[in-house]
């Protein structure tokens, strides 16, 4: 996708479906000739290992200009109770990493992976994103600023997973299966109920309750 040489924005998150740890949301700017030359380096690729897709972000953020928002457990929660529900939470984020980078660099439209109404999304834009076009479209495979923004995330929630896990002495695992909740019940016996609004997203802690699991 092209901007006639203008600058594009591309955000994404990672971190909102899984049970432990923050939401990251990633907000990266690319021209034509960036997104090219990110295409070409694979920032696509998917099947990559985590390994060359840790280096392959590092290279992009130190390449590309970008913002990041990470949305520690806990103020997830707080803002979930002030917001009431997990889409205005991720577009509050979203919105917020777009106004910083709009801060740093003018761009007159954006591209979010999709993940909630235009409503709740418009709802939330700052004073410099709404004045620019910001919508929500293709998925990290078809955009390049998405993709980039995507990878960045993915890594940086990875890292902060990690340090969360060294905190609790425990692995945190990634998603919301049976191994999280075997470890929640893990966490719950160690630290008490208190420990969840520091670790976990207490709303996929309460379907996990729902599913039985």
């Amino acid at each position: 996708m092209t901007r006639d040489g203008k600058a594009w924005i591309g955000a994404a998150a990672a971190g909102h479906t899984d049970l432990f740890g923050p939401v990251v949301v990633i907000a990266v700017a690319v021209t034509d000739a960036t997104a090219s030359a990110l295409l070409d380096a694979g920032v696509t690729n998917t099947d990559a290992d985590t390994t060359q897709m840790a280096d392959l972000a590092a290279a992009v953020a130190s390449s590309c200009p970008h913002a990041a928002v990470s949305v520690s457990p806990s103020r997830y929660n707080e803002l979930l109770a002030d917001l009431g529900s997990r889409d205005p939470v991720l577009a509050w984020a979203h919105a917020r990493a777009i106004e910083d980078l709009l801060g740093e660099i003018p761009c007159g439209s954006a591209i979010v992976e999709r993940f909630c109404d235009e409503r709740t999304l418009q709802r939330a834009l700052m004073t410099r994103a709404s004045r620019a076009s910001v919508l929500q479209g293709e998925a990290a495979s078809t955009d390049a600023a998405v993709a980039a923004a995507a990878l960045i995330a993915s890594a940086m929630f990875d890292e902060e997973l990690t340090a969360l896990s060294s905190s609790y002495d425990m692995a945190l695992p990634k998603g919301t299966g049976t191994g999280a909740a075997v470890v929640r019940e893990e966490l719950l016996r160690r630290h008490g109920a208190g420990v969840l609004a520091e670790v976990a997203k207490l709303d996929l802690e309460l379907e996990l309750e729902d599913t039985g699991r």
